[in-house]
């Protein structure tokens, strides 16, 4: 598989969701969904189209050990952010469940933040966020999804976990 089959997505997307729009359509433009229903979050990026290609890489990170491939997406994340000056106050990867992270030893996404932090000025908490029991979202329609997402338990865990947290 050859890394320069993968499609980037270019200037015009969705402002919130981050989906890629096939027509030019200008900056500052949301698609139907936003719309429709504003996101609970400000805002969501993707670097790749999500086909096969970049699907194969993520597999192979994740249940291959492709080790290989985590300067490629830290770079590419880190072209990203200097590109579009993209602003966060942290840059936090999302833990494994204990089961994958027992039965591969590490976290992908944990891996490529490391490589990304030594290349961005965003700062990095690679523990700044806690797994908590939660229902399984496999099997969800996008509606039961949201729903289990909006659960006070969730909103309260989040809030007491960065209650002490400053930017200063």
């Amino acid at each position: 598989m050859r890394w320069q089959h993968l499609i980037l997505i270019g200037q015009d997307y969705c402002q919130y969701c981050g989906l890629p729009f096939e027509l030019s359509v200008g900056h500052q433009i949301s698609c139907a969904s936003c719309l429709q229903k504003k996101p609970q979050y400000e805002v969501a990026r993707a670097l790749f189209v999500y086909e096969k290609n970049i699907k194969e890489l993520i597999l192979k990170l994740k249940y291959a050990d492709a080790h290989y491939i985590v300067p490629f997406f830290a770079q590419q994340i880190a072209h990203f952010i200097t590109i579009q000056n993209f602003k966060a106050d942290y840059i936090i990867p999302v833990p494994s469940h204990y089961r994958r992270l027992m039965m591969r030893k590490y976290n992908p996404v944990a891996l490529i933040v490391d490589a990304l932090e030594k290349q961005i000025p965003i700062p990095v908490l690679m523990h700044g966020l806690k797994r908590i029991k939660f229902k399984t979202q496999k099997g969800y329609t996008k509606i039961q999804r949201e729903h289990n997402l909006s659960n006070e338990t969730l909103k309260e865990a989040i809030t007491a976990k960065y209650s002490g947290l400053s930017t200063n």
